[in-house]
């Protein structure tokens, strides 16, 4: 005799992306792949430096209705690992995850472009 059970799951689904990088700070956008934007309740995103075993911060009750988010206070020329929870009322989303390197003082880096800013002055 078998049984069957079929389970289906109402998971939200998201994708992070680095949008720009700085020196100090990292600006991050994310979609919603799943179709449950009426029952996300709100995101999560935590991040953490590369070598470290512990988060840095955590950043919890994001807006249902945000889509980006901007990381500050980062050390310059550091890599950053980024996760972004979606939680819905039943379910939390599986960790969407990037890496992203502060840039070196002074320059910023846009998808697309590398654009250096440089100040004599300082």
């Amino acid at each position: 005799m078998f049984s069957f059970f079929v389970f289906f799951s109402d998971k939200p689904v998201v994708m992070l992306e680095v949008e720009s990088r700085f020196s100090d700070s990292v600006s991050l956008t994310w979609s919603l792949l799943s179709e449950q934007h009426n029952t996300l309740q709100h995101y999560t995103l935590q991040y953490r430096t590369d070598d470290s075993d512990g988060w840095i911060k955590r950043i919890t009750g994001i807006s249902r209705l945000a889509t980006s988010y901007k990381l500050t206070n980062l050390k310059p020329y550091t890599e950053y690992i980024v996760e972004l929870y979606a939680t819905n009322k039943h379910f939390t989303s599986d960790a969407s995850r990037v890496r992203a390197r502060t840039t070196e003082a002074g320059e910023i880096i846009i998808p697309g472009g590398l654009y250096r800013v440089s100040c004599p002055w300082v």
